[in-house]
């Protein structure tokens, strides 16, 4: 199976990545932190079966990256990631659940999911994640990829930012593009920033790679 991953650095072989663990059965933990920490790079330094005492144990230990059910008693994993987001914005996170809906799938990275990994997965994959995620990347199965990737084409983008991002992946400027449609250059600018709002990429050079790359194009 292929994996959708945003190309990250690799993790220094002397690094120990610290995590935070949730999940309301304490079976899940112990077969997730066995696995994790097979790994020597890997090290859950706090577990929590809820919300409310992850947040605790956020404040109090240092952690690297958060891996979150979505459903527990109290506040979900979603909320806890929009949360912490805004006290810890240095936190990378794995959701790792047994909830597979579009829904699901998309408030998580709405949220802040950097990775989403089902709990019927192979053991590999949390694993792949949690070493993408750790690197500064990203990791969703090929299925859940490819589900992101199509709620993403057009339905998001006016046919005009659709034009543009066919010209920028040409390698045309912004006053190229307003020269060939016969508008504004600044009027290219307002798309282009509103194309990067819309699919969070954080920089010029993000743009161009996501024109180029073409997953926005129409089936």
């Amino acid at each position: 199976m292929s994996h959708t991953v945003a190309a990250p650095i690799k993790i220094p072989a002397d690094k120990v990545i610290r995590l935070l663990l949730i999940d309301d059965h304490p079976a899940v933990r112990d077969g997730v932190r066995m696995k994790l920490e097979a790994d020597h790079r890997f090290r859950v330094v706090a577990e929590a079966a809820n919300t409310e005492d992850a947040l605790e144990l956020a404040a109090q230990t240092a952690v690297d990256v958060v891996l979150t059910d979505i459903s527990m008693r109290g506040a979900s994993g979603i909320e806890l990631i929009r949360q912490l987001r805004c006290e810890q914005p240095q936190l990378r996170y794995v959701v790792f659940t047994m909830h597979d809906s579009d829904d699901c799938i998309h408030a998580a990275t709405q949220a802040g999911a950097n990775a989403y990994v089902l709990k019927g997965a192979p053991s590999r994959e949390i694993l792949a994640a949690v070493e993408a995620v750790s690197a500064g990347g990203s990791y969703f199965s090929a299925e859940i990829g490819l589900r992101l990737l199509r709620s993403a084409k057009g339905s998001k983008l006016t046919p005009r930012e659709q034009q543009v991002l066919a010209l920028i992946a040409l390698g045309k400027s912004s006053k190229a593009i307003a020269r060939e449609l016969r508008v504004d250059a600044r009027t290219i600018d307002t798309h282009r920033s509103s194309i990067k709002r819309k699919f969070e990429l954080d920089s010029s050079a993000a743009l161009v790679r996501f024109a180029v790359e073409g997953h926005w194009k129409s089936a």
